[in-house]
């Protein structure tokens, strides 16, 4: 990568350049270690049409995080330079993945649930991954659901050749009914898996890489149930702030169905022997 776009950050940020390192950080941008005589910073670059748009959200997502209440990166800016965009966040120095972190990971994102909205959805659209995640306001979380996460991309996965299943929204919002008790909305991360919290040098759980929305606080769990690397510990702490509703484990795979209808349009057809089990079992 030329520095040049690098010494064009530091400008922004009043600071000196020193380096930038390459360093893993993601399947869709490339991410570095930029260092400063003021400090070291995380820089995400992308040179997709998309890009600005999507670090912009993902900026605004980390700061919707932190101001109820949860550990995230500060964003120090996000812009373009020639043809990419960039997302310039503060550095958190990784330590391991220990009981303690776990255990903070799991009260912070209890906490994270506990703000509410007043409708399901998000104020503007955002992503998840590369794809286009919708967010309209919908009064019922059964409504939202089918409508702007499953409908979308079952759309899609149709568009490309796999056959889902059934398809008449209708009938699987009405089945979506049955499934579920009082939904409140909560703030969630969206996209909860085990790469996307970073533990900090003192056991801190930083929450990364967020497709926040207002929704029902079952999909992260289930999420993090999807490809494991979440320890008991995790779930206990989560419990002990804010226990599970009853029936969780009945509405895992209802919930996993997005992420892996998800995966399927991303990454192709080994996904869809899940999407149809689980397609057939609740619709």
């Amino acid at each position: 990568m030329p520095e040049n776009i690098f010494r064009y950050i530091c400008a922004q940020l009043s600071v000196k350049f020193v380096s930038a390192d390459s360093i893993s950080g993601g399947d869709i941008s490339q991410a570095f270690l930029l260092s400063t005589d003021q400090g070291r910073f995380f820089v995400k670059i992308n040179d997709s049409r998309q890009a600005l748009d999507m670090f912009r959200k993902e900026g605004e997502a980390l700061k919707a995080m932190v101001s109820a209440g949860v550990k995230a990166p500060h964003v120090c800016l996000s812009g373009a330079f020639e043809d990419s965009a960039f997302l310039v966040m503060e550095y958190i120095a990784p330590g391991p993945k220990s009981r303690t972190s776990m255990e903070e990971l799991g009260q912070s994102l209890a906490r994270l649930h506990q703000h509410h909205g007043e409708q399901f959805g998000w104020n503007e659209d955002n992503y998840i991954g590369s794809l286009v995640q919708t967010n309209q306001w919908h009064d019922t979380w059964a409504t939202f659901y089918i409508t702007e996460r499953l409908w979308p991309q079952l759309s899609m996965a149709k568009a490309r050749g796999y056959h889902v299943g059934s398809m008449d929204k209708d009938q699987m919002i009405s089945k979506m009914l049955t499934y579920q008790d009082e939904v409140f909305p909560s703030l969630l991360h969206g996209d909860l898996w085990a790469g996307n919290y970073i533990s900090g040098s003192y056991g801190q759980a930083y929450l990364i890489d967020p497709a926040v929305y207002f929704g029902d606080r079952e999909v992260d769990l289930a999420m993090t149930k999807l490809f494991g690397g979440f320890s008991n510990d995790f779930y206990s702490a989560y419990d002990e702030v804010l226990p599970l509703k009853q029936g969780f484990n009945e509405r895992i795979e209802l919930y996993q169905l997005y992420y892996l209808l998800v995966h399927l349009n991303l990454f192709g057809s080994s996904y869809l022997p899940q999407v149809s089990s689980i397609m057939r079992r609740y619709f």
